[in-house]
């Protein structure tokens, strides 16, 4: 989801997948996959894309306690787009 060229087909693929086996074990491999990425955008792009599903699928689909762990993990990372990634459009957004 890093590349701006894949970003799209990446989220539509990934949103189909949520509807398939659960937005809340896609939100898990998602988390799995990018604590070891040494990109910091592509944990940036993940948690952009589960705010994006948390809108789409409704607060339930979430483990709270896991999104705010996410969250503080990512705002306490030095890189800027992690931070804005965590900070812009944040999990638990009720808009």
């Amino acid at each position: 989801m890093a590349d701006a060229k894949l970003r799209a087909p990446a989220v539509a693929a990934l949103t189909a997948v949520a509807e398939a086996v659960g937005p809340r074990f896609v939100i898990a491999q998602l988390h799995k996959r990018t604590a070891a990425h040494k990109n910091p955008k592509v944990t940036a792009e993940a948690l952009l894309w589960c705010a994006g599903a948390v809108m789409d699928f409704g607060v339930g689909v979430l483990d709270v306690a896991f999104a705010i762990k996410w969250c503080k993990e990512a705002l306490g990372q030095a890189n800027p787009a992690m931070k804005a990634g965590a900070y812009n459009r944040p999990l638990l957004s009720s808009t």
